[in-house]
This record gives C-alpha cells, structure tokens and sequence, in this order.
C-alpha cells in the first residue's frame, strides 16, 4: 500500500527471501533486510506512489544469514475504487545471470590478455630471436667454407661473435619463457624472509665466468650478511641476473661491476653499479617502457621484465647513469 506494507505476495517471493508468508505479511517491506536497502527500496516506492513512472531496476539485497542477491525489479502505481493508491512490483532474482556474466567479462579480459602475450611474443620472436639466430647461421657458414679461405684470426672472431650471440638469444629465451609465466599467472609470488647475502652470492657465482672471459672484477664486498629481506627468492633472483649480466655485457674488459645494499627507512637498496659505457639521458626514460613498444623504443626486454617483476616484490627499480662513466641500477625492497 502507500504506507509500503506488504499485502499480497506470491509463494516465488517466500521462496526468494527465504521466509514464510505470516512473516511478510503486514510488515513494511521486509523487516530484516539491512537499513540502507531498505531505504533505496522505500525511496523507489515513494517515487513511484507519488509521480506513477514505473520503475525498472536492479538492487541488492542482503538475505537472513548473510547472502546478498541481485534483484530486477518492476513498480508500477495503481489506484482501487476509492482512489487509494497501492504498488505492483515484480520481481526476479537475477544472481546467477550476473554472476554468469560477470565470469564471462573476466573470461573475456584474461582472453584479450593472453592475446596481447601471444602478439608481443610473436613480435619478439620475429625480431629479437630471428636477427641473431641468422647471424649465427651467417657465421656458421663462413666457418664451414674451406679452412684456407679464413684466418685464424677470423676464424677466432667468428666463433666469439657465435658464442656472444648464442649467449645473448639464450638469456633473452630465459627472459621471455619467465615474463609469459608471469603474464600467464604461471609465475607464483612466495615471499618468505631470507638473508640477501645468500641470493647475491648465487648470483655472482652463476655471472663470474662471464665476467671472466671479459676480464671484468665482479664483486658484491658491500652487501652485509644480516641484512635479511621479505621477497620472493626466484622472482628477485631473475632481476639480479639481469641486472648484473647488463652490467657486464656493456662494461669494457678490465672494468667492474659490484653489487651492494643499504638499509634505507625500513627498506633494502640493492645497486649494481659499472663503469661501462653509460646510458644517455634520453635513453634513460625509455629503458622501463611496456613490452609492447620494445620495437619501437629498442629498450632492452630484460630491464622491462625487471620492472614488472620489481612491482609485483612491491618494490622500485631506478636508474642513475653518465655516459662514458658507467650506470648505477638501484632497487629498493621491503626489509624484514
């Protein structure tokens, strides 16, 4: 009625609220739903009572125990015979249509990504993997062309030029075969504490005889061994490496590269530094860029990758460098 009382309901509408028709009956709407759905339902009602515009929509509503349901419903206004004004409503429980099309949506968008995985991929493939692997092919030839055509010093420069680039397409597959688990929510987040010193040192064991055959000084003299952090071991292990293996393959024979780590205000500062070649400024604003514009920007993907991995460690990844004196990339984690 014009008071919002319930007068007549059928048995789909006991059977919706969970309650028998005694308890609906006679009372203002429905006495146990929570106070501010009760208001939007008595707001809708006062509206239609007093303009007679139907109204069509959906609302909420929360059942005894807890359990909210989607609602669709339709009021219209009407008047008996002595002119007193009363409501209609109808109304269907539209819960499982939502929830269906809620996981359709989600359907949808974990799809669009996906896709978006498999087009950067196939554009990393076609042209990041594809140049060095036909150079490899190019140089394979020439060294399989009668020996008295080729120098021992060329043929030296072949082979190292085979072994470079078969180094670098492999970290670059290893890169890649880590971020579309990442993108595929194949790559699990498990943070536990450790003790950094540990995780540096398994770094620079696996990177020493790169920086050997450079002639580079490899060290990590400034990372102290109680400085204990809570991140993921292998996620941050895969952003160390990169880092380190950037650092030597842009250093000259005879630099260095270090690793170290500061306390700073209840976080962990880990820099790789060089004394490479350095980063121009305007490079430097490109080098954390998406995926997606690699091919324009020519950043590196291993640094891209860092930065996504970083930010899922709830960390930051920064970078200071002068070109002609080298690079420092610090990152900055949670401490214990």
């Amino acid at each position: 009625d014009d008071e919002s009382t319930l007068l007549l309901v059928n048995d789909a509408f006991c059977e919706m609220f969970r309650l028998s028709r005694e308890h609906i009956i006679g009372n203002k709407l429905l006495e146990n739903v929570l106070p501010h759905e009760k208001d939007a339902f008595l707001k809708v009602d006062r509206q239609v009572l007093e303009t007679g515009v139907e109204s069509i929509r959906e609302e909420s509503v929360t059942l005894e125990g807890g359990e909210t349901r989607i609602v669709s419903t339709r009021k219209s206004r009407f008047f008996d015979g002595s002119g007193k004004r009363f409501l209609i409503g109808v109304l269907r429980d539209v819960t499982e249509e939502k929830k269906a099309d809620n996981a359709l949506k989600q359907s949808e968008a974990k799809f669009k990504a996906l896709n978006a995985t498999k087009d950067t991929l196939l554009s990393i493939i076609a042209h990041d993997l594809r140049n060095p692997i036909h150079n490899i092919e190019v140089l394979s030839k020439l060294l399989l062309s009668p020996t008295e055509e080729i120098s021992k010093e060329d043929r030296d420069e072949y082979l190292d030029l085979i072994h470079n680039t078969a180094q670098n397409t492999f970290a670059l597959l290893d890169n890649l075969l880590e971020w579309t688990k990442s993108q595929t929510g194949q790559l699990a987040y498990t943070p536990v504490e450790m003790k950094l010193r540990h995780l540096v040192d398994t770094v620079v064991r696996t990177a020493k005889p790169i920086a050997i055959v450079k002639d580079i000084t490899l060290t990590a003299t400034e990372v102290s061994d109680d400085i204990e952090i809570y991140s993921d071991e292998k996620i941050l292990r895969t952003v160390l490496r990169n880092l380190v293996s950037n650092a030597i393959k842009y250093t000259p024979e005879g630099g260095r590269v270090a690793i170290s780590a500061t306390p700073v205000a209840g976080k962990i500062e880990i820099t790789v530094s060089d004394n490479g070649i350095g980063i121009s400024e305007e490079k430097q604003k490109e080098l954390f860029g998406s995926v997606a514009s690699l091919s324009s920007t020519n950043t590196g993907f291993g640094l891209v990758i860092c930065k996504e991995f970083i930010e899922k460690l709830a960390g930051e990844i920064r970078v200071k460098s002068t070109p002609g004196e080298g690079s420092d990339f610090t990152i900055t984690l949670p401490a214990v």
